[in-house]
């Protein structure tokens, strides 16, 4: 703790990096909150960290690091000097691409269990309660020299902030250009109320949902299954969930995951709190067209896209669910509405274009290209 602290104490560009967690860490939210405050540290906070959807305001957090670090401007311009990581590593690209560059911050690690290293180059790890850690450091912190966060670190901060900005207003720009994921994500997410909890799906739906979603903060839990074998399993663990909880419960599935655990449908004829199934479905596995393997499959890439011509509907029909099909905003909006007052199971089909995926992030990546090139000749 002393020589995290010690690093802490003199990091000009520090950052808090959450990736995914168990819906317990709700409980760090107020410790990690003070951190911030005491440090001037950026949060990254992954959407499966529990500190995105809080129901309120977290100093420093920004939700668009991922995007802003898959690019060399955005790694050049914005890496911090000092990581803390708490828990698992964060989901997406872009904190891949900025551990492994050789001039990597120096990080630290705080888990409850296990060695969530992968990189192998930590300088530390206090193996502890998050929440609880994060208040010891701050109390050191106090203990020492006085004076508050560094102004480094705060003008560090206020980089990453009109950056955020800059990927909000474009996020909300492509989602209205047409009905895609970033539109489908958009509206799961704005029906949500506090207490509700979200199953997010692997592969493409995860980075979405970190991508696409709005800045609103309701206290929303989010759940995820992160095995070996991803897109397996999660109508069950959502319905699961529903069950023990008796929240209102939507998951949003690719359509290979939701073909994958269609038999979980099995479970939600004993649900009583509402649980709604969203299905992106783009024809396939679309991750694989945005992976290295698409530039040598050619013809071949089908095989890894595992394209189908499934009518999700009688999967949903056989196990007594609800069934719709939309192909608009508008229509899906409503139809969650409706959902979400059913004690029921539904299943919502969101029928969106193959490769429309693809397209939404280059657009997104290149506004923030210009956000951080005008950041970087005004001097910011």
């Amino acid at each position: 703790l002393d020589r995290l602290v010690r690093a802490l104490a003199e990091a000009e560009r520090p950052a808090i990096v959450a990736g995914p967690a168990p819906l317990a860490q709700r409980g760090a939210r107020a410790d990690v909150a003070t951190l911030t405050r005491a440090t001037g540290a950026v949060l990254f906070a992954d959407a499966t960290s529990q500190l995105r959807f809080t129901g309120g305001a977290l100093p420093g957090r920004v939700f668009a690091f991922d995007a802003a670090l898959r690019s060399a401007t955005g790694r050049a311009a914005l890496a911090p000097d000092l990581v803390l990581q708490l828990g698992a590593p964060p989901v997406g690209k872009g904190w891949e691409l900025l551990a492994a560059e050789r001039s990597a911050p120096t990080r630290y690690l705080v888990a409850p269990a296990g060695w969530p290293d992968p990189m192998s180059d930590a300088r530390g790890l206090v193996r502890a309660d998050v929440g609880r850690t994060a208040a010891a450091v701050v109390e050191r912190l106090r203990g020492g020299a006085p004076g508050g966060p560094r102004p480094s670190a705060l003008a560090f901060r206020a980089r990453w902030e009109a950056v955020d900005a800059a990927a909000a207003r474009a996020a909300v720009e492509i989602a209205t250009e047409g009905f895609g994921e970033p539109a489908v994500v958009r509206a799961v997410v704005d029906a949500l109320d506090a207490g509700d909890l979200l199953m997010i799906g692997n592969s493409l739906p995860v980075r979405h949902l970190d991508t696409w979603a709005s800045h609103r903060v309701r206290d929303v839990g989010v759940l995820s299954q992160r095995g070996a074998s991803g897109i397996d399993g999660l109508i069950a663990g959502g319905a699961g969930a529903a069950a023990a909880s008796g929240a209102r419960t939507v998951a949003l599935l690719g359509d290979v995951s939701f073909l994958h655990g269609a038999g979980g449908l099995a479970l939600t004829r004993a649900l009583t709190a509402p649980f709604v199934v969203v299905v992106l479905n783009n024809g396939g596995g679309r991750i694989f067209e945005q992976l290295p393997v698409a530039g040598r499959a050619g013809d071949a890439i089908g095989h890894f896209t595992t394209p189908h011509e499934t009518d999700l509907q009688h999967a949903a029909r056989l196990h007594g669910a609800h069934f719709a099909r939309v192909a608009s905003e508008s229509a899906l909006r409503s139809a969650l509405g409706e959902a979400l007052g059913r004690t029921a199971c539904t299943v919502l089909e969101a029928r969106v274009p193959d490769d429309g995926a693809r397209g939404a992030g280059a657009r997104l990546f290149a506004a923030l290209h210009d956000a951080m090139a005008q950041l970087a000749g005004d001097g910011a």
